[in-house]
């Protein structure tokens, strides 16, 4: 009996390593099987995706100005040249913080500069200074009235008008809720005309932004010289128009109501 059974132990042991490789092979077969049926399933649950744009703008007056005013000198001496400009923008900052100390007005100095001016041989002839003003305020005529009253003193460089930061995210905020709304209204739309029940939102952004219709009134430095406080009654300034806009882009799911991925 130990001999027969050694033939059993060997038959077994191949039986055993048979059926194991079939068991395997099954497997593989099973799990390949099932891949195929969940990529198949995958692939018929991936909704359409539809990117969207919609934009919700308006025009606003700007409500801001800035004036810049200046004074230049020349003469033969740097320290000298140097020396009166500073005077002169000394005694002009002064007068304009007197005029609006009880006004909201924003009064800093600009630019400074001196620069040599040479002749025809290439050496210095003489040095010319110049120094900046700035004043801007929401109060456009009160600033107006300043700056022309600075006229015996200082010249204009240029003019310019802006929309305050304040009402500048007052419109964005009430556009946004406009822009989403037009968004969703025609991400509804797609859908529908597209045959499908609903859409599931896939991504959004927002981007503001801000284009002025009005150019900015500006000249050469030097060319606009206002008159004298006794020769003009008030320095007349308008403002102009900002288009303001904010746009929502972004895309969607398309779906069915048996679709059940969410």
């Amino acid at each position: 009996m130990i001999c027969s059974a050694q033939p059993i132990r060997r038959i077994s042991s191949r039986i055993y390593a048979w059926v194991a490789t079939v068991a395997a092979v099954g497997m593989m077969f099973t799990q390949l099987a099932y891949a195929q049926d969940t990529d198949e399933q995958g692939a018929q649950l991936k909704p359409p995706i539809v990117n969207i744009q919609a934009e919700a703008r308006t025009e606003v007056a700007q409500d801001t100005v800035q004036f810049v005013l200046f004074v230049q000198k020349e003469g033969k001496e740097q320290v000298e040249v140097t020396k009166e400009v500073n005077e002169v923008l000394a005694q002009a900052l002064e007068q304009a913080k007197q005029a609006a100390e009880d006004k909201d007005i924003d009064i800093s100095t600009g630019a400074f500069s001196v620069s040599p001016r040479y002749n025809d041989e290439g050496e210095i002839s003489t040095w010319q200074a110049r120094a900046e003003l700035v004043l801007r305020s929401e109060l456009i005529d009160d600033t107006a009235e300043i700056a022309g009253d600075l006229s015996d003193l200082l010249s204009i460089a240029r003019i310019d008008f802006s929309l305050s930061d304040q009402a500048r995210t007052q419109q964005e905020d009430q556009l946004t809720e406009t822009a989403i709304q037009a968004f969703e209204d025609r991400a509804q739309m797609m859908a529908e005309s597209l045959g499908y029940d609903y859409y599931l939102l896939k991504e959004l952004t927002l981007d503001s932004s801000a284009t002025v219709y009005s150019p900015r009134s500006q000249a050469p430095q030097g060319a606009m010289v206002m008159a004298s406080a006794a020769e003009q009654e008030k320095l007349a300034v308008a403002a102009g128009q900002e288009e303001v806009s904010v746009t929502a882009r972004g895309a969607i799911h398309l779906l069915d109501r048996k679709d059940t991925c969410q």
